[in-house]
């Protein structure tokens, strides 16, 4: 009776962990996309598949050569959830749907993945070049299993010579992977409202590695921009981002160099159709041509560059200065008001207008036409006029009060040892 008892009690003690492990290993995988010559970094998608509410991942293994990535910890998630392992990244982070790694990259000439835990292999892709080697040959039929891929020879894997920069390989509906001759360059979408917004083309001293451009997304929904491009005369740049609404995209310039006499730089979606270009003539050094909204008007202007910043929408206004500048702060500021008798603090850095050009260009009873972003009586800066003339703010220091003084003292000087040399002269004759 004994004996009963005990077996029944152990029964019931391992049974729901025998029944968990079970059904927690009821499910499948599979890599439903690969990109292996990413700028940026590479990455696999891949899916999880079974009829229970959730799948621990726990224990699975992903291999090219060897492990470069296990699941050591419990990791749960849901039935045909998608997941995405990223390359190249700076620390090592598992998200709900994103896997960060540090290791660089896939080989981009022969490899395979293959996804496997201590019981089977899930799922495996494979890609080689015109000449794989002895051992890579080796190491694809090692991993060759019939279920899961079509041939044990190794030119039935994806033709890697094929792929283009940026380019991801995704499975086909059906559970195989295609030939080589069925791949797809996997496209993003099509939208008109795609914009070019600001362009750096002659950073200050060498401009390898230091030019950018930067697009802004006016759609209401995300644009997939794969397969678009960035062009001039001379060269042109893949993209591979997704921009949600109303964000904007730096795009480093890496494939195209951007001329410092004149250029045209056009946006170009997936396929080829013109979607935005802007051209601009002698850039100025360390300025960026930037699209902005004055007014409403749409106008481009050479400014301080702001790269990741939204370009503000500006408005302009008539109006006298009744308080001169304040310099205490970092942020200047001084009073104006327009001709409605309305009053503004206006405040401004040196980006706008160095503090010694401001000294004697903003007196007080002088009127201007402020350009800036205009938030209920608050104005910051960004340009001026006075009397139909832009005053320019360069580096070189204007003189101020003080110089004028001590110009004025040593010219007075000079004219009085000129008078006396010319008094001397005149006597001793």
């Amino acid at each position: 009776m004994r004996k009963l008892l005990y077996l029944t009690i152990t029964t019931l003690l391992i049974f729901p962990s025998f029944c968990k492990a079970f059904v927690q290993n009821n499910y499948s995988i599979l890599i439903t996309e690969i990109n292996i010559k990413n700028k940026d970094h590479d990455y696999i998608i891949f899916k999880a598949y079974s009829n229970n509410d959730q799948i621990n991942l726990k224990g699975v293994n992903f291999y090219d050569d060897h492990s470069f990535l296990k699941i050591e910890k419990d990791f749960f998630v849901m039935p045909n959830q998608e997941l995405k392992i990223l390359f190249n990244q700076h620390s090592e982070k598992i998200s709900d749907q994103t896997i960060k790694i540090k290791k660089k990259g896939l080989t981009s000439t022969t490899e395979q993945i293959v996804i496997k835990n201590d019981e089977h292999v899930f799922d495996l892709v494979c890609w080689r070049n015109k000449k794989p080697t002895n051992n890579e040959i080796q190491d694809f039929q090692k991993n060759y299993n019939p279920d899961i891929w079509l041939s044990k020879e190794i030119n039935s894997c994806i033709d890697s010579d094929q792929i283009k920069t940026n380019q991801s390989i995704k499975r086909s509906s059906s559970k195989k992977w295609p030939f080589t001759e069925n791949i797809k360059p996997s496209n993003g979408n099509s939208s008109k409202n795609i914009f070019i917004t600001e362009v750096f083309p002659n950073p200050k001293g060498k401009d390898q590695n230091k030019e950018w451009i930067e697009i802004f997304n006016h759609d209401t929904k995300a644009v997939n921009l794969n397969n678009w491009k960035i062009s001039n005369s001379k060269s042109e740049q893949l993209l591979n981002i997704t921009l949600e609404p109303n964000q904007n995209h730096l795009i480093k310039i890496k494939d195209l160099s951007l001329k410092n006499t004149s250029d045209k730089i056009e946006l170009l979606d997936y396929n080829n159709q013109l979607i935005d270009s802007i051209s601009y003539q002698n850039p100025k050094e360390a300025l960026s041509y930037s699209k902005l909204t004055i007014d409403g008007k749409t106008e481009w202007k050479w400014y301080d560059p702001s790269p990741k910043i939204i370009n503000p929408i500006l408005s302009s206004i008539e109006a006298e200065i009744i308080e001169k500048p304040n310099f205490e702060n970092i942020n200047y500021t001084m009073k104006v008001k327009d001709f409605e008798q309305n009053i503004y603090t206006v405040s401004f850095d040196e980006s706008a207008i160095s503090a010694s050009l401001a000294k004697i260009t903003f007196i007080q009873g002088k009127k201007l036409k402020i350009i800036g972003e205009i938030n209920n009586n608050e104005i910051i800066l960004h340009d001026f006029v006075i009397n139909d003339t832009k005053i320019e703010n360069n580096n070189s220091s204007p003189l101020n009060l003080y110089d004028i003084i001590a110009i004025s003292a040593l010219m007075t000087a000079i004219i009085f040892l000129l008078f006396k040399r010319i008094w001397k002269t005149s006597t001793s004759q």
